[in-house]
């Protein structure tokens, strides 16, 4: 299925924050997923807004903020869920259950 104009711009967006992540520059990271979700909320666009989620977790997570972290992959999992996408919701599911093994959360 090819993406539409709007979703390349918003794929290309998630792995701009992609890499400014692995750079080691968190803060803007955030600020591209952030604007990823905005986008998606003015379009009303669901597509790629569970990537969003996942990909802003991981970014918190790395940041140690486990609470945020943990609220964007349980976003992510409603998301996936509906997709109905068993290798999406097995992604989220690790990300979920590593998140309450390091650091208490129910």
């Amino acid at each position: 299925m090819a993406l539409s104009e709007g979703n390349k711009q918003i794929s290309n967006l998630i792995r701009l924050g992609e890499a400014l992540k692995y750079a080691g520059q968190h803060q803007q990271a955030l600020s591209k997923f952030n604007d990823v979700i905005d986008q998606c909320a003015k379009q009303q666009n669901s597509r790629l807004l569970d990537f969003a989620y996942q990909h802003k977790g991981k970014c918190l997570l790395e940041l140690e903020e486990l609470s945020e972290a943990d609220g964007c992959f349980q976003k992510a999992m409603d998301l996936r869920v509906q997709k109905g996408d068993e290798s999406l919701i097995d992604s989220t599911q690790r990300a979920l259950n590593f998140v309450k093994r390091h650091g208490g959360l129910e």
